[in-house]
C-alpha cells in the first residue's frame, strides 16, 4: 500500500465545528513553510530538553505530509493504545455486536417454586451492569436477569448462585500492568462477568470537631439488605481518618493489606468539607457480581439458601445438563466504545479485547486451546496493521488499555490507522467516540479557547514521563489535518506543562488558514 492515502473530507464532517478564527497568542503562519517552522520552533524549545517528540501531520484530505518529526521511531503511546483496540474490535466484530449473559438453573423449581439445585449465570463480557449504564441505579442493570428467574416461577434457590466467568481464560490484569495500578479504579480487574465498573465508592465525611472520627460509607455495600451480598462484596476495611481544624488540608491514603480485600484508610478531613469520595477495585469481579444478583433476586423476594460460588472453584461440583432460562444482550458495541476512547475507560478496552480473542476462540478453526484470551485477541493486530497500510514492526501491544509500558507505536502507525478508521463504514462511530476538545470526555478541560473548543476530536494519552494526543483538527479555512503526537521521558515535574506543550501544537495547526492539501 502507499504511505499516505486519500480519503474524503466528507468523512471528517464530524469535526468540522466552529471552524472561525483562533485569536491566541501563537503567531499566525501565513504559509505551511511558516507553519512547520513553528511547529518545530515550539517542540525544540520545549521546557523539558530530555523529552523525546515524536509527530506525524498529514492532510485529511489527501494525506498530504504537513510536518513530521521522529514519526518513524517507536514510542510508548499509552492510552493511544485504545485506537488499536477499538478499531480491532470495530473490524472484527461491527458496530452491532453483542455479547450475552445467561441464566440456567440445575434441577426445575418445583411446585412451590424451589430449587433445589444451583442458579448459574454465565458471563459474556457486558460492561453494563453498572449504574453508570441505567441513571445510576444499579437494580436497573440486574432487572433483566431478575425477570428471567422470576418469570420461571422460581421463588428459592437451596444451592448456590454460581458465577462463570469462564468465557475469558488468563489474569485478571493486563500484561505489564505495574501491581501498584491494580489498587486504583483505572487498573479494575478484568471479568466476563462485570459489575460497577469493577469499584466500589467509598465515602468519607468529617465530624463536627478536629479528633472526631470520620464517617465511611461504602456505595451500594451499605444499602444491602442480604448479609451474603453485603460479605462478598464489601471490603474489611479500617477507617483511621480523622478529623482536623477547618485549616488543615485534605490527607487521604489507603493502605491494601496481602488478601487484596483489606484496606486500612488513613489521614484527616477538615471540620466543614464536603464528603470526600474515592473508588476502590473489587478484587473479585465475579463474585461480586453474584453478589449483585442476589441482592436483586432479594429485592423481588427471591431467596438463596447458600453461597456464592465461582465456577472455577476446585471443589465445586455441578451439573453439566443444566436448564437455560434465558439469556440477556449487552448493548451494541458501538456504546462501548464511545466511553473507552472518549472517557479512556481501561477496563472497557480491556473487555473489547478479550471480546475479540473470545469470538476468535469460538471460530471452529481454532485450535490453541493454550494462550490467554486477550492474546488470542492480540494475535490479530497484524492484520490490522495490514489493512492500514502499516508495517508490523510498526506496532506491538501487550495488552489493550495502555497502562503496560511494553506497549509501543511509531506515530506514522497511529496516523495510518486514524486515517483508515476514517474511511470505514463505522466512520460516524468512530467519530462520535473520540473525545472533543474543550466540551467533553477527557478533553473537556483542554483546547478551551472559544475559536478553538469543538474543532479537535482526539485521544488522549498519559502515564509518568508520557503524554500522547492523536485525532482530527480542522483549520481556519475549514479543512482537516490528522495528527499524532506522542512525548516520551517527560522529566519535568510538571505533567500538565507537557500536556499544554502538546495542545500548543495542535492550537498552531488549528490557526493556520493557508491550504493543507
Amino acid at each position: 500500500m502507499d504511505r499516505f492515502q486519500r480519503f474524503p473530507i466528507s468523512t471528517l464532517a464530524l469535526v468540522l465545528v466552529g471552524a472561525t478564527a483562533w485569536a491566541g497568542a501563537i503567531p499566525k503562519a501565513g504559509t505551511l513553510a511558516e507553519l512547520q517552522e513553528g511547529l518545530r520552533h515550539s517542540i525544540q524549545h520545549s521546557r523539558d530538553t530530555s523529552a523525546i517528540w515524536g509527530v506525524e501531520i498529514v492532510s485529511a484530505l489527501n494525506g498530504r505530509l504537513l510536518f513530521e518529526t521522529n514519526a518513524a521511531q517507536r514510542f510508548i503511546p499509552a492510552s493511544n493504545t485504545k485506537l488499536f483496540t477499538a478499531a480491532l474490535a470495530l473490524d472484527r466484530l461491527g458496530t452491532g455486536h453483542q455479547v450475552t449473559t445467561s441464566v440456567t438453573i440445575t434441577d426445575p423449581p418445583d411446585g412451590h417454586g424451589v430449587v433445589e439445585g444451583d442458579l448459574v449465570v454465565r458471563g459474556g463480557g457486558d460492561p453494563s451492569f453498572s449504574g453508570s449504564w441505567h441513571g445510576d441505579k444499579w437494580e436497573s442493570a440486574f432487572d433483566p436477569l431478575v425477570v428471567l428467574v422470576t418469570r420461571a416461577g422460581i421463588r428459592k434457590i437451596r444451592g448456590n448462585v454460581v458465577v462463570d466467568d469462564g468465557r475469558f481464560r488468563g489474569p485478571a490484569h493486563g500484561r505489564g500492568w505495574d501491581e501498584d495500578d491494580t489498587h486504583f479504579a483505572y487498573g479494575a480487574a478484568v471479568s466476563a462477568l462485570t459489575v460497577g465498573d469493577n469499584v466500589l465508592e467509598a465515602s468519607l465525611t468529617p465530624g463536627l470537631h478536629p479528633g472526631d472520627p470520620t464517617t465511611l460509607r461504602w456505595t451500594p455495600v451499605d444499602d444491602f439488605q442480604v448479609p451474603l451480598a453485603r460479605t462478598t462484596l464489601g471490603f474489611d476495611s479500617v477507617n483511621l481518618v480523622a478529623t482536623a481544624p477547618t485549616n488543615q488540608p485534605l490527607r487521604v491514603e489507603v493502605q491494601w493489606r496481602k488478601s487484596g480485600r483489606a484496606v486500612a484508610l488513613k489521614g484527616s478531613l477538615p471540620v466543614g468539607r464536603k464528603p470526600y469520595t474515592l473508588e476502590l477495585p473489587i478484587p473479585n469481579p465475579a463474585e461480586a457480581f453474584g453478589a449483585y444478583l442476589v441482592e436483586a433476586l432479594a429485592r423481588k423476594n427471591v431467596m438463596v439458601d447458600g453461597g456464592i460460588r465461582r465456577m472455577a472453584s476446585p471443589d465445586l461440583q455441578i451439573r453439566t445438563n443444566r436448564i437455560l432460562l434465558g439469556s440477556v444482550a449487552s448493548p451494541p458495541l458501538a456504546d462501548w466504545i464511545r466511553p473507552t476512547l472518549k472517557n479512556s475507560q481501561n477496563l472497557y478496552a480491556q473487555l473489547l479485547l478479550q471480546t475479540v480473542g473470545a469470538e476468535e476462540e469460538a471460530r471452529p478453526t481454532w485450535t490453541d486451546g493454550q494462550t490467554t484470551t486477550a492474546d488470542s485477541g492480540l494475535r490479530l493486530l497484524p492484520l490490522l496493521l495490514d489493512k492500514i497500510g502499516a508495517t508490523t514492526n510498526t506496532a506491538s501491544l501487550e495488552e489493550g488499555s495502555g497502562l503496560s509500558r511494553q506497549n509501543w507505536v511509531t506515530p506514522h502507525a497511529i496516523v495510518q490507522l486514524l486515517s483508515w478508521t476514517a474511511r470505514q463504514p463505522y466512520a460516524a462511530t468512530w467519530m462520535d467516540s473520540l473525545a472533543i476538545g474543550g466540551v467533553d470526555g477527557t478533553l473537556r478541560n483542554r483546547l478551551v479557547h472559544p475559536n478553538v473548543r469543538g474543532r479537535v476530536r482526539a485521544k488522549t494519552g498519559s502515564l509518568t514521563g508520557v503524554a500522547a494526543l492523536a485525532g482530527y483538527v480542522t483549520n481556519r479555512s475549514g479543512q482537516g489535518a490528522v495528527f499524532s503526537i506522542v512525548v516520551n521521558h517527560w522529566m519535568h515535574e510538571s505533567a500538565a506543562e507537557c500536556r499544554s506543550e502538546i495542545d500548543q501544537l495542535v492550537e498552531q495547526v488549528a490557526d493556520f488558514q493557508g491550504p493543507l492539501d
